[in-house]
């Protein structure tokens, strides 16, 4: 598991100190320290019901060091450690440091908002029962977008490397210059832009209709109000619509807001997702996608999609969180007009 993803798992947009929550630790939610000569292995997996993360995951600390995100540079390799392990020897100060003396004679975790740094040499020195990994595999049907009988919902994809546009699918493609429609439907309008906006020529995802291929796309800036454009609701009322989203950031965080309005009422939803690490002067861009469904009960209805570039810092999280895990941020607002 990554640094980003244990983080989240053991706490989720709560920021809370530990897996369970704020209270302290006793002996449900962890194990106890244990010093000496001898480390006889971490605890059996599960024992402690009580210390799950609000998803459920069991055994987030006071097991083992959990290894995450590996860096390196010219000189070192080392790996950033999360949760803890209840064993330190005795004797030396050179042994990983435990939490602080309070701790209720539970100094083997650490809070989800530690860690700690250990260098990588060589399989000799790299080699210790008090260090592991977690696995992490998709839920089966966890792919399924469900907006829970809301009009409008989404969440933010790993983009594919390639996508086919079908001539049964309606789809428009922007490349800042040029607008390429499907022959199939009309429902899409063509988009509107604001600067800053910069090609992204070779770097984004390859888009091939028919014989005619391409990776040309348009990047959003810092600062930028981005694209936006308008997806009519299918004739029949009712009808649930997908619609998926490609753009790229270049040195910008991004921000999808997709507003439904059907008749008398109005609909958000919004979702931020922090790309600032890409550098656009080494031409370093971040690929995006988003996957919205929405319901209109009208023929009328229109959802209006715009993403942006927003400056940071970054917006501060909404009331009702509708994606969980990771960097992005979901919400779902109903309004009366």
């Amino acid at each position: 598991m990554s640094d980003s993803c244990l983080q989240a798992t053991g706490g989720g947009d709560r920021e809370q100190p530990y897996p369970w929550g704020y209270s302290d630790p006793d002996n449900t939610r962890a194990p106890q320290q244990i010093t000496g000569t001898v480390f006889t292995g971490p605890e059996a997996v599960g024992k402690y019901p009580a210390g799950a993360s609000p998803f459920g995951v069991q055994d987030m600390i006071g097991s083992v060091w959990q290894m995450t995100d590996e860096y390196r540079d010219t000189h070192t390799r080392s790996v950033i450690l999360k949760g803890g392990c209840n064993y330190r020897p005795s004797g030396s100060m050179w042994y990983f440091p435990m939490t602080p003396s309070k701790c209720g004679g539970h100094c083997g975790w650490t809070t989800n908002q530690l860690h700690n740094k250990y260098f990588l040499m060589n399989s000799r020195y790299e080699r210790a029962g008090t260090l592991g990994f977690r696995c992490a595999a998709d839920v089966k049907g966890s792919d399924k977008l469900d907006c829970a009988g809301k009009p409008v919902c989404g969440r933010f994809d790993a983009p594919n490397a390639s996508v086919n546009l079908t001539e049964s699918t309606e789809w428009v493609l922007w490349d800042g210059s040029d607008t390429r429609h499907s022959k199939a439907g009309v429902r899409i309008s063509d988009a509107s832009a604001s600067s800053p906006l910069q090609p992204c020529s070779g770097t984004q995802t390859t888009f091939t209709a028919g014989a005619v291929s391409t990776t040309n796309g348009t990047c959003l800036g810092k600062g930028s109000a981005g694209i936006l454009f308008h997806v009519a609701a299918p004739a029949t009322a009712g009808q649930e619509s997908t619609l998926s989203v490609y753009a790229g950031a270049s040195g910008s965080a991004a921000m999808l807001t997709a507003t439904l309005v059907d008749g008398g009422q109005t609909m958000v939803y919004q979702e931020y997702v922090n790309v600032t690490a890409a550098d656009s002067t080494s031409k370093v861009y971040s690929n995006l996608k988003w996957q919205l469904k929405f319901t209109p009960k009208s023929a009328n209805a229109v959802l209006t999609v715009n993403v942006s570039g927003p400056m940071l810092p970054a917006p501060p999280p909404p009331p009702s969180i509708g994606n969980p895990i990771g960097n992005s941020i979901g919400k779902s607002i109903k309004k009366k007009s």
